[in-house]
């Protein structure tokens, strides 16, 4: 069956598991929620069954849930809801340089834009994005005081339909850094054209 949404539609990535549970957190509707059974495959809750989704050229933003990496190539990183920054988290609780986060998305070819939010503080580390292995972006983490931060990345260009692999790694940290801790969240991607 093909869903074809008429409207910009934001889809937000889930494991099936605990997609009602984290809906409930956060405020979504369950109709809103979307997940990977594999990287080939994206499924929509219609409101009674998850369905298969084959147009993915309909979906232009999608909203990572950063709850549910693809792998750890390092460390170990840990979730939950931050009442601090009214958002689901994703931390490395290793807080160690080369720590590595991966996610999978099924993505058309096309150009994006990619935006995040991360916390800045004296123990923050440098990080690093890549798409499919080659790094597209770095954000220094570190700050004399503590905050959340936007960060975008333009032009991401995807060259063919299929598993798109994002991956978030700390490398290094600023001269006056204490640490490589890191924290990231709300993660969207954005289709241009």
């Amino acid at each position: 069956m093909t869903y074809v949404e008429t409207i910009p539609q934001k889809i937000r990535t889930f494991s099936a598991v605990d997609a009602a549970a984290r809906a409930a957190l956060v405020g979504m509707s369950v109709e809103d929620l979307c997940y990977q059974e594999d990287t080939s495959v994206l499924y929509r809750f219609d409101g009674s069954a998850w369905v298969a989704i084959t147009d993915l050229v309909s979906y232009p933003h999608w909203q990572i849930s950063i709850g549910a990496p693809s792998s750890v190539g390092q460390g170990v990183w840990t979730d939950g809801y931050s009442s601090t920054y009214r958002a689901w988290v994703l931390g490395s609780s290793s807080e160690a340089d080369g720590d590595n986060v991966s996610f999978t998305l099924w993505l058309p070819a096309g150009t994006y834009d990619m935006s995040l939010a991360v916390t800045v503080a004296s123990e923050r580390g440098v990080l690093d994005i890549d798409l499919n292995g080659v790094e597209k972006g770095s954000k220094d983490c570190y700050s004399a005081g503590s905050d959340q931060v936007g960060y975008e990345i333009d032009n991401l260009v995807i060259a063919a339909m299929g598993a798109q692999v994002f991956r978030f790694r700390v490398d290094g940290k600023h001269a006056s850094g204490s640490g490589y801790a890191m924290i990231i969240f709300n993660i969207e991607i954005g289709r241009k054209s």
